[in-house]
């Protein structure tokens, strides 16, 4: 049974209460990787209003995003230890490898960052990317058409909708319930604009402000314009049902809930016949003694304190710069202050209270002057402790490589330590990135074979550049994955690719491992490596200059066909009688004197004189 409303506001209280102090943890975050977050100097110590708001952990997060979104995420796939090097499987590995990228390339748009970027963007700031699948299969089968064939022949255009929608979750929003380490529950909840959103679900308001059906609302009268503008979107997931509730204050300050509706008017509270919670976490730095969370640390957060004083010190610097260019002014007397005060009060309560104001040009009287304050020297001081702050942030950040590749002797201890660095930053992002993808990959396989039930298509931009379709039949056969995630820059690939081949050639590598390593099928490199010998072979080298020919000549093969036989039985020069291929005269009625082509012309079409022909242009 779906759950009712009260159950629904009653767990999103309770999640909202569980996870107060990791949402906290998430805003002050993003508060200090938007220069949102003030630097913590009372008003009444500064002397300027202006204040430093460091970039550095912004700069961190965008360069470390699009360092592990640097490339998108492939998958590698091998049939089962049964099935090992059988070739068919080989070929169906590769063919799923390719229709699994261009699955979640195309799912994943979505205005503004792709899904992977986003999950990236959350795993390293904020310490988890949060992403869902959806299956559309209403409004799929609307827009393509109500049969499989029909469905099948709309599916093969670039702009034609897919049936599963891949889609990145603030992590900010949501609440997982946990049953042990399994999601058991998701609560979704989002803030967006009241009428739209009431009007987007088929829903109205009363006099009173109460969310009700559509027909059972009073409009948009005058009296609402009291009401806060946004409502509640929550959107609740179990193992079995899906719902959509929508929730916002009344005139009375009071909560009112209610299910969104469809088109038809129909609640929005379904069965959803998926494996799972089409729900997937990704998390960046854990502890071990976390449990039951729904974010980690994101790489930023280990240098906020540091760049939080930072900010505060280059303030305090500007504050102490600003002193030093406007300092504070005293009026001292050049003779006895005594003696020139002597009966007069007023004057002396006055040479308390003076305000001296900045462009301004005083005439003093007779006696006095005017002289700085001396204040103590804070400069030398505070750049000391900023350069320990600056060196501290510095061994957090994301170690930049641009050691000469050239100076690194093969695969010893300079390789391992440049890989190492690399490592020992990228590896748990990595990780978490390629255990959720390849979870998803197997989520959508299941959909595809046990939901959809029929081929799911996709254009392979990649390879083989047509149409790929995958579906229920050649998903029967199980096979074995992974994701594979490159975040490497050029420079460091060539380091790893270099101690593969030194391994290698070593022994202890096979090849078949290298380029497993290296990302790519050895399936495919080793048809490539045919291919390519192949084309280095004579008889296709002639082969293919004959069909260049061909196509360079007059464009007509058929007729270029006509007079390449002719040439061949005659031995003449086609439009030029008398004249014979080898460059001699020919006499009339005699055939040519040219004793090979005579030969080929009298045993074209016998038996044991092969003609091999490509693009319709015949060659001895």
């Amino acid at each position: 049974m779906p759950p009712d409303k009260e159950y629904l506001l009653a767990l999103k209280s309770e999640m909202q209460d569980f996870y107060q102090q990791e949402d906290k943890q998430i805003d002050r975050s993003r508060l200090v990787r938007e220069m949102e977050q003030k630097v913590t100097l009372p008003a009444k110590e500064r002397l300027t209003t202006l204040e430093f708001r460091d970039p550095s952990l912004t700069d961190q997060a965008f360069r470390t995003t699009a360092s592990v979104g640097l490339n998108f995420p492939k998958f590698q796939l091998w049939s089962t230890p049964d099935r090992q090097h059988v070739a068919a499987d080989e070929r169906e590995a590769e063919h799923r490898e390719y229709w699994a990228r261009e699955l979640f390339l195309r799912a994943g748009r979505q205005p503004g960052m792709h899904t992977f970027h986003a999950m990236s963007d959350g795993i390293v700031a904020d310490g988890a990317g949060w992403t869902k699948w959806l299956w559309r299969h209403k409004t799929w089968e609307d827009r393509m058409g109500a049969t499989i064939k029909a469905r099948e022949k709309a599916a093969k255009n670039p702009r034609a909708p897919l049936p599963l929608n891949w889609q990145h979750v603030d992590v900010r929003a949501i609440n997982p319930v946990w049953h042990g380490n399994e999601i058991g529950e998701v609560l979704e909840v989002t803030k967006r604009p009241r009428w739209s959103t009431l009007k987007r679900w088929n829903l109205g308001t009363t006099e009173k402000g109460n969310i009700v059906p559509e027909e059972l609302g009073a409009g948009r009268a005058t009296p609402f314009t009291t009401l806060i503008s946004e409502v509640e979107f929550i959107e609740h997931w179990d193992n079995t049902h899906v719902t959509y509730l929508i929730a916002g204050e009344n005139l009375d300050d009071q909560m009112s809930v209610a299910i969104a509706r469809d088109s038809d008017g129909s609640e929005m509270s379904w069965e959803h016949e998926l494996p799972r919670i089409p729900y997937f976490p990704a998390y960046g730095l854990m502890m071990n003694h976390w449990r039951n969370r729904k974010v980690g640390w994101g790489t930023i957060e280990t240098m906020r304190y540091l760049v939080e004083l930072r900010s505060f010190l280059f303030t305090l610097i500007g504050e102490v710069a600003a002193r030093d260019a406007y300092p504070i002014l005293q009026e001292v007397s050049t003779g006895d202050l005594n003696l020139q005060l002597q009966g007069n009060p007023k004057r002396a309560a006055e040479a308390t209270l003076k305000t001296w104001l900045l462009r301004q040009i005083y005439t003093m009287p007779p006696g006095k002057e005017l002289k700085p304050v001396p204040m103590p020297d804070l400069a030398p001081s505070l750049r000391a402790l900023l350069g320990i702050v600056d060196e501290a942030i510095a061994k957090l950040e994301t170690p930049r490589f641009t050691e000469n590749i050239g100076n690194l002797a093969g695969a010893g201890f300079a390789l391992t330590t440049v890989l190492q660095e690399r490592e020992v930053r990228f590896a748990p992002l990595l990780f978490q990135l390629g255990q959720s993808l390849e979870e998803q990959r197997l989520f959508c396989e299941d959909v595809v074979r046990d939901n959809i039930k029929e081929k799911l298509w996709v254009f392979d931009s990649e390879k083989s550049k047509m149409w790929l379709g995958i579906g229920p039949q050649e998903l029967e056969t199980p096979m074995i994955g992974r994701a594979v995630l490159e975040p490497d820059a050029a420079t460091t690939k060539l380091v790893e690719q270099r101690m593969l081949h030194e391994r290698e050639k070593n022994g202890s590598l096979g090849m078949d491992q290298v380029i497993q390593r290296m990302g790519d099928n050895p399936h495919e490199v080793r048809i490539a490596r045919k291919l390519h010998a192949l084309r280095q072979s004579p008889i296709y080298e002639q082969l293919s200059n004959a069909a260049l020919l061909a196509y360079l000549g007059s464009g007509d093969l058929e007729a270029l066909t006509i007079q390449a036989e002719q040439m061949i039985r005659t031995g003449e020069v086609p439009g030029q009688r008398g004249m014979v291929a080898g460059g001699g005269e020919s006499i009339a009625g005699q055939g040519t004197t040219d004793p090979g082509a005579q030969a080929i012309g009298n045993n074209a079409g016998q038996p044991g004189i092969q003609e091999e022909s490509v693009a319709g242009v015949v060659l001895p």
